[in-house]
């Protein structure tokens, strides 16, 4: 089930929403400014945003820079009532994934939604000789071998497994279940507190200061999120 943000002071259009996209498969949460879904949202995961322009307050423009200032990376599809194609260059540069025009079909809003989180989530493609790096620190996922702090180390399958997976979903909080469901599977119940104990791993091989690091990060009351 796919988790949405939206932001619209349009209570009728949130309510709607809401419970169309429900049936559809998300999970929807509502705001109807933009201060309040940004005081939450280094707080909460999610697949994408909603956003309308015009906003009271600040405005879905402002809301953009701001998101992609902060560094998150989480697709973002602009509702607007504007069909001015100067305006709509210019949210593409500023960071908006895509746009739909006011007033939509349910059903292409749910294609464009569905295509956009397949996308964010195909992540980071991997090099085709299998060699990544984080930092300063080589590894090659297909043989194990890892230059670290602690100088060259061979990480175990799962370790392997782990850092493959963080690095194609770089730049999106993940929640300790996904990484738990998608690098152990769901016939495997190991503790959440098991993905911990490899993130400071990871921290001890490939920060220059594990204490203050800068690759693998803790998104609070979520889990993780991998920078490069």
């Amino acid at each position: 089930m796919y988790k949405v943000a939206l932001i619209d002071d349009d209570v009728h259009l949130l309510e709607f929403l809401q419970d169309n996209l429900a049936v559809r498969g998300c999970t929807v949460d509502c705001y109807d400014n933009a201060e309040q879904f940004l005081d939450v949202l280094e707080t909460k995961a999610y697949d994408l945003i909603l956003l309308d322009l015009i906003l009271p307050g600040i405005d879905g423009e402002e809301t953009i820079k701001l998101i992609r200032i902060k560094g998150v990376k989480i697709p973002v599809l602009i509702l607007t009532s504007t069909d001015e194609i100067d305006m709509k260059v210019h949210l593409f540069e500023i960071g908006a994934d895509d746009y739909l025009s006011k007033p939509f079909n349910i059903k292409e809003l749910e294609a464009r939604i569905k295509a956009l989180i397949r996308r964010s989530r195909s992540g980071v493609i991997i090099p085709a000789d299998n060699i990544i790096t984080v930092g300063n620190f080589t590894i090659n996922l297909e043989t194990r071998h890892a230059l670290s702090n602690s100088g060259e180390v061979v990480l175990t399958e799962k370790e392997a497994a782990l850092l493959k997976f963080l690095y194609k979903n770089s730049g999106r909080p993940i929640d300790r279940t996904e990484i738990l469901e998608e690098v152990w599977g769901m016939d495997v119940f190991p503790s959440p507190r098991t993905v911990d104990n490899f993130l400071v791993k990871f921290r001890k091989l490939f920060e220059l200061d594990p204490d203050n690091p800068i690759h693998f990060l803790t998104v609070r009351s979520i889990g993780y999120r991998y920078e490069n």
